[in-house]
């Protein structure tokens, strides 16, 4: 099973604790046990530095793994990722694109997973470079939340805010 996004999500801000911290622990612990056997991709890796970090390269993890890979298609990992007491294992695979390659994470609680997944995931990408399975996915789901909008547009009593009005134009394009 794919799953959009990681198997679960290591924030810095609950890293030191506060208010919310057991409640966002226990939801990650739960994610985890529901998600055991399955792999998660993340496509927006800009945004992280684990990759970056464990090889000392780049200032980014999209970064890293196109210099690690020299901008050509493949994948480098394992990077082992634990917070307590939760595992996870990353690879970073690089698939062709108009530009050259577009980099995307896969992770799972168990290696093997997460690199017989990266061993053949590039090589279902589409033309933007990203797993088929998500790309389709994810169009999907941004036109139901448009037509989401557009329903409670048409619903609603009162008229929308200035930046709500911008949310439904947003909305009325992906339809």
């Amino acid at each position: 099973m794919l799953v959009d996004g990681p198997v679960f999500r290591v924030p810095d801000v609950y890293q030191s604790g506060g208010g919310f911290f057991r409640l966002y622990l226990e939801l990650a612990r739960a994610r985890a046990a529901l998600l055991r056997g399955a792999v998660g991709v993340v496509k927006r890796v800009e945004r992280s530095r684990y990759l970056a970090r464990c090889a000392g390269v780049g200032s980014d993890d999209e970064v890293a793994a196109r210099r690690l890979l020299n901008n050509s298609p493949g994948y480098v990992g394992p990077v082992a990722v634990e917070w307590e007491g939760l595992r996870k294992y990353l690879f970073y695979v690089a698939s062709p694109a108009p530009r050259g390659v577009r980099v995307f994470r896969v992770e799972a609680l168990e290696e093997g997973l997460a690199e017989e997944a990266a061993s053949w995931l590039g090589s279902l990408s589409d033309a933007s470079g990203l797993p088929l399975p998500l790309a389709v996915a994810d169009r999907v789901a941004r036109r139901l939340n448009a037509a989401a909008v557009k329903l409670l547009y048409a619903a609603s009593p009162v008229e929308p805010t200035y930046r709500g009005l911008e949310v439904v134009q947003a909305a009325l394009g992906e339809l």
